[in-house]
């Protein structure tokens, strides 16, 4: 059976056709950044989703990226937000799934062996996941779970004032 769809109107033929899924929001892209997060931005204690996703965010919007440099330089929160990303979270359960990501009893999330086995192969590749690498390298460990903290009392705090 041809999976073509023909709709015929006055002479002109539409064939449907599969949407492509920009690369961003694929599984096995996002899966994989993940991965790398978690192994050039987060120490042997883990990385919390709020990290996550704020990583995630600062490779896709190079603005977010600015202001996240900003936040992490001069520690001022008022001038960051933290922007949820839904394709992080789905990621997420997908890796935890594929035993790439595992999540500790505090909360926060390390990689498996299997994990960082893909991180290192990525990592080992000089053609593939270049800016991603770049501004993971920027980033480092610099962004720590402290400052997180800051931002997330701040919401808990300041923001409900407003």
């Amino acid at each position: 059976m041809d999976k073509k769809m023909d709709l015929t109107k006055d002479g002109i033929v539409f064939d449907a056709k599969p949407d492509a899924i920009p690369f961003n929001y694929r599984i096995s892209y996002k899966v994989s950044l993940l991965c790398l997060i978690i192994k050039m931005c987060c120490g042997r204690r883990g990385c919390s989703l709020i990290k996550m996703h704020i990583v995630a965010t600062a490779i896709a919007d190079f603005e977010y990226k600015r202001r996240l440099e900003k936040y992490i330089k001069t520690h001022m929160e008022n001038e960051f937000v933290v922007r949820f990303e839904p394709a992080v979270n789905r990621a997420l359960e997908f890796a935890l799934a594929d035993d790439f990501i595992t999540q500790q009893v505090n909360g926060t999330y390390k990689l498996t062996d299997k994990g960082k086995e893909l991180a290192a192969k990525i990592l080992e590749d000089k053609t593939i996941f270049l800016h991603e690498k770049n501004v993971l390298e920027g980033i480092g460990v610099d962004l720590t779970e402290e400052k997180i903290r800051a931002i997330s009392e701040r919401w808990r705090y300041q923001d409900v004032k407003n």
